[in-house]
């Protein structure tokens, strides 16, 4: 990622991070929600797996999520329940002046995050809390 922003400039913060069991081997796994701002108004959001085999996380997974010329304008990271990755998903309206949100989860397969659909009212009931990392 660094090259990008070497190339082009802009920023990338993460802004959201989540704990939990993704391949279910039950050690705390993590995700991050990135986003690149470029110098202008572009963005891009990323979600970023690690996994976390008992002494050091390993990055082996990335997904678009959102950004300004995507399905999805904003995303939210909500946490990991039940090996999946839960995500609100924001969407410009028709007219640009409202927007939809819809509820949306990813799973870790073959080294891929891979969007399994809404996540139903059970597994939203304990996720673990997305939380804003620590500067520095």
């Amino acid at each position: 990622m660094r090259s990008v922003q070497e190339l082009y400039g802009g920023q990338f913060e993460a802004e959201r991070a989540a704990f939990g069991d993704l391949d279910g081997d039950e050690l705390e796994d993590a995700v991050v929600l990135i986003t690149y701002q470029a110098a202008r108004d572009d963005y891009v959001q990323y979600l970023v797996a690690y996994l976390f085999n008992g002494e050091t996380f390993q990055s082996v997974a990335t997904r678009n999520v959102g950004g300004r010329f995507l399905d999805a304008a904003r995303a939210d990271l909500r946490g990991i329940a039940e090996g999946q990755i839960l995500v609100e998903l924001e969407a410009l309206g028709e007219g640009a002046s409202c927007c939809s949100r819809r509820r949306t989860a990813f799973a870790l397969e073959n080294g891929q995050l891979v969007e399994v659909g809404d996540p139903g009212a059970a597994s939203l009931e304990s996720p673990s809390q997305a939380e804003q990392p620590s500067p520095g």
